[in-house]
């Protein structure tokens, strides 16, 4: 007997706490929304107020940035255009030097008397 009423003590305590708990998460995520829901229509409004005085196409602030972000863009075409070029320059010498590099090894070191260095070559990829 005093065993149950001991469980019973503890649930009711236990229904408490979490129901306490439930209502204080309840208001912590209430109170949360309500100041984020303020912050985004403050920030909507000054963003608005904003947009209209000095982004506006007929703004002298938009036609500015415009123009600056077309001559960004043309500036920028054309360094991507050298930056290719150089890269391609730069990866067909390494290839090259790599190559002949390569084929000095093989000619030293792997081809059999008599063998030119391609058929060593295609020896060694057939023997892999």
């Amino acid at each position: 007997m005093a065993k149950s009423k001991l469980v019973e003590g503890y649930k009711k305590i236990e229904e408490a706490v979490v129901g306490t708990y439930s209502k204080i998460e309840d208001a912590v995520v209430d109170g949360y929304k309500a100041v984020e829901d303020g912050a985004v229509n403050s920030f909507k409004k000054v963003s608005d107020s904003f947009e209209e005085k000095f982004l506006s196409e007929e703004s002298e602030v938009a036609q500015g940035v415009n123009k600056l972000g077309e001559a960004l863009t043309e500036n920028f075409k054309e360094i991507e255009e050298v930056a290719v070029e150089t890269y391609k320059m730069v990866e067909e010498n390494v290839v090259d030097e790599f190559n002949k590099i390569s084929d000095k090894f093989v000619d030293e070191f792997l081809t059999k008397e008599g063998e030119s260095v391609e058929e060593a070559k295609e020896r060694l990829a057939k023997n892999k």
